[in-house]
């Protein structure tokens, strides 16, 4: 109840709209996330000087060079998180993937329909830097595959204007394009 109060009172002040939403068997459920005045609460502050150091990294030593910092954060979760995920099936490495992005600041969900898996974010703190550097998202997704160990294919993007970035995942082995 107290929870539901909290949320009622960030919804009157214009923080965390919601909405409806039906995910397989059960009632519907409310799926909350933050409208611009929500995101502006959050400090934005890193952008101009992680801005200025990756235009310095790819100055003096290339494109590759960037996507090889955010490759290198990346390769560290994903071998922090292997050995707890490798023998799970996909809908629990999904979610327990999507709990490990939430702690770095994604608000990242897992969905599961039928057997499709989609992986939601729905905060970036990154969205401005990759506005400039595409190759951090490149990172992502290879990241969401390595851990997943299947396909990950991007279906939104926030840098394109969507309000969340979504993956849909395939099993290993089934067709579709890399992202």
């Amino acid at each position: 109840n107290a929870l539901g109060r909290h949320l009622k009172a960030l919804e009157d002040d214009g923080v965390v709209p919601y909405r409806r939403e039906v995910r397989g068997v059960g009632g519907p459920v409310f799926a909350y996330s933050l409208s611009e005045a929500g995101e502006a609460l959050f400090p934005q502050d890193y952008a101009a000087p992680l801005l200025a150091a990756l235009e310095s990294v790819r100055e003096t030593q290339g494109a590759g060079a960037v996507a090889r910092i955010f490759e290198r954060r990346w390769a560290v979760l994903a071998e922090g998180a292997r050995t707890r995920l490798e023998r799970l099936p996909l809908a629990e490495r999904a979610s327990l993937l999507a709990e490990l992005l939430s702690a770095h600041g994604y608000m990242a969900e897992m969905e599961m329909v039928g057997d499709a898996v989609t992986i939601r974010e729905r905060h970036c703190a990154l969205t401005e830097v990759a506005s400039r550097f595409p190759e951090v998202c490149e990172a992502e997704a290879r990241f969401i595959e390595r851990v997943l160990g299947a396909r990950v294919e991007r279906s939104a993007h926030m840098v394109t204007g969507c309000k969340t970035c979504e993956y849909r995942v395939k099993q290993a082995g089934s067709t579709g394009s890399h992202t």
